[in-house]
């Protein structure tokens, strides 16, 4: 079942929903359009129960590109949010019982774009979900916020040519430095050797690109093994700033 709410949040003024599964299971998404057409599809929220942080894998802010963060408060009580950044730079903002707030990650710090951050995590956040979406330039992509980090991550499509990059993002959200070994794999399931290694400080990230991993241009995939449990984003789009999509 699908259905269009442009109507209704137009004439309803409807700025989120909840909705109930009182039978069996469901899972669903949403898909954002902006007036230009440009749309972007992310998976339905399911409402944490014991989350008190969302962490933010990738952000983007300077003067060509935007992180805006989507946030709605699904308890019953006003909660003061604290967004620290990977530079260090902290900020709060309040969110009503039952509110829903879209901002950008420049408009927490005065309308100062944040140019050297990469990640970040919000504390204080148990009920919050939330959606991460990426501008860059006329293209646009949103991802999930979640808490999930893992010792063991895939990289399942790396793109490096004329037309498409990729890039990989690490956030360590622990207080010990995490170091990051790649497997290189080729589309035919080839162990292509070599070795590549990344470090994170904690509580900091490190965005990465096959290119300056040294990969081969054979690479189609990669297996990231870590010292200590981080969150990862694979990012790619094309050159010319019409495609982007992260995940």
């Amino acid at each position: 079942y699908s259905t269009d709410m442009t109507a209704a949040v137009s004439t309803l003024l409807i700025a989120h929903l909840k909705l109930t599964v009182t039978s069996g299971s469901a899972v669903g998404y949403q898909r954002l359009v902006r007036l230009d057409n440009h749309s972007v599809a992310t998976s339905g929220l399911t409402v944490p129960t014991d989350r008190e942080r969302l962490l933010l894998p990738y952000v983007l802010s300077d003067a060509d590109d935007e992180t805006r963060l989507c946030l709605v408060n699904t308890t019953q009580d006003a909660k003061t949010l604290g967004l620290t950044l990977d530079t260090g730079n902290t900020t709060t903002t309040a969110l009503a019982a039952n509110a829903t707030a879209a901002f950008s990650i420049a408009s927490l710090f005065g309308n100062q774009p944040q140019s050297e951050a990469h990640a970040g995590a919000i504390a204080q956040a148990e009920g919050v979900v939330g959606t991460l979406v990426l501008q860059r330039g006329s293209s646009v992509s949103a991802v999930p916020l979640a808490n999930t980090t893992s010792t063991q991550l895939s990289f399942p499509h790396l793109a490096q040519d004329d037309v498409w990059w990729t890039s990989m993002t690490f956030y360590n959200p622990g207080a010990q430095e995490a170091t990051i070994d790649f497997a290189l794999y080729s589309a035919q399931g080839t162990n292509l050797g070599g070795s590549a290694q990344v470090s994170v400080p904690a509580g900091g990230s490190r965005v990465t690109t096959p290119l300056s991993l040294g990969f081969p241009s054979d690479v189609a995939w990669a297996s990231a093994q870590a010292s200590q449990p981080v969150a990862g984003l694979l990012v790619f789009g094309s050159k010319d700033l019409a495609s982007l999509d992260g995940y």
